[in-house]
């Protein structure tokens, strides 16, 4: 039988391997798609909506959904970015939970949410939460911009 250490050990072994393979399923845009998403020019007649996921130690990736069509997943210092018809818009979050925010967008304006990560039971918890524009701006400049597979609006 194997000692309650060894077993801890194995079972941190398994749960870093998880972690550090997640992130290989997380495609990025390039440096020049990521750097003219930084520049925070909204398409005429359409919206922008970031969702940022700064560094966190959870580093598994998690399912983001905008307007029930799976776009992406996030990453550990990773963000999103969508240009969408002004209007309704819900973005839900899966992890151990499922978090959701809801949008009332406007032509020509930012919008950033913040996705926190914490420590589950089984895997990672997730939390979507509205920042304000400083806020966001920032913390989109400390990230890389995830491959949404953006849905055309």
């Amino acid at each position: 039988m194997m000692s309650s250490i060894s077993k801890r050990a194995a079972v941190a072994a398994l749960v870093a391997g998880v972690a550090l393979a997640g992130c290989k399923n997380i495609s990025f845009r390039s440096a020049s798609d990521d750097m003219r998403a930084k520049s925070f020019v909204v398409a005429a007649g359409k919206s922008a909506i970031y969702v940022v996921r700064p560094g966190s130690i959870r580093n598994l990736p998690l399912a983001v959904v905008l307007d029930d069509k799976l776009t992406a997943r996030t990453g550990p210092c990773s963000y999103l970015l969508w240009e969408v018809a002004p209007g309704a818009h819900e973005i839900l979050a899966y992890g151990e939970n499922i978090s959701r925010v809801a949008l009332k967008t406007e032509a020509g304006k930012t919008y950033f949410v913040r996705q926190d990560v914490a420590g589950g039971l089984w895997s990672p918890r997730t939390l979507l939460v509205a920042v304000d524009d400083a806020a966001g701006r920032k913390e989109v400049s400390d990230c890389r911009l995830v491959d949404s597979g953006t849905p055309k609006q």
